[in-house]
């Protein structure tokens, strides 16, 4: 029996992880995708890394409420190392990580550990994760930042058919679950959570030189 969650209640959150991955220069690289699923509306947010790390995840959550315009009441979440420091099992309930225990309390939603070994507890999240294989048709096509657009094309698609198993529209239905989500935290708070990211310029040195050389 399908068990569907009340309205702004849930979300679910996993990584697709270390998949290998060839840019169109010839680099091979390790790649993780983040995915959030609203339980209700089923709104996916993909989001591309290099990196698992906690500030990572902390950086995705908070751009993804930001993106929903709100909080939802719980996190459903797997045994992640970068949110629990000892997995919940059918005999002990684990260990939060106060870091992320902390991020919970800050934006307002309580943490839900899966049972280890019971991946149907997040069975929201785990069918967008067969969807993201078709990257892997575009090995050795492309750079990084045009793989990431291409996640996020295949995230607004997502977004906007209708989901098989409810018939919804999500990114209709997310109009409708903003009303029953928390808010968000003052831009203080979220603030903390952020990763900037600064654009540089490298200089090719030896190009540089060359051209010097060659006016001398």
């Amino acid at each position: 029996m399908r068990f569907e969650t009340g309205i702004g209640q849930q979300a679910q959150i996993d990584w697709k992880e270390n998949m290998n991955f060839e840019l169109k220069n010839g680099e091979k690289i390790n790649i993780n995708i983040f995915v959030l699923v609203l339980s209700y509306s089923r709104f996916k947010i993909y989001r591309l890394s290099l990196s698992k790390s906690q500030d990572i995840l902390f950086s995705f959550l908070s751009d993804a409420f930001e993106k929903i315009g709100g909080v939802p009441k719980e996190i459903v979440t797997d045994n992640m190392k970068t949110v629990m420091d000892q997995a919940r099992t059918s005999n002990s309930r684990g260990k939060i990580n106060n870091k992320f225990q902390q991020f919970a309390n800050d934006f307002g939603f309580e943490v839900k550990p899966c049972i280890a070994g019971r991946p149907n507890t997040k069975a929201k999240v785990e069918a967008p994760m067969k969807l993201l294989d078709e990257i892997r048709a575009y090995n050795g096509t492309l750079d990084y930042e045009e793989l990431s657009k291409l996640i996020e094309k295949i995230n607004d698609r997502e977004n906007s058919k209708c989901h098989s198993t409810t018939g919804k529209i999500p990114i209709l239905y997310l109009e409708k679950e903003k009303d029953f989500l928390s808010p968000l935290p003052t831009e203080k708070i979220r603030n903390q959570y952020a990763i900037n990211t600064i654009d540089v310029i490298v200089w090719n040195w030896y190009k540089k030189l060359d051209n010097i050389f060659r006016l001398v």
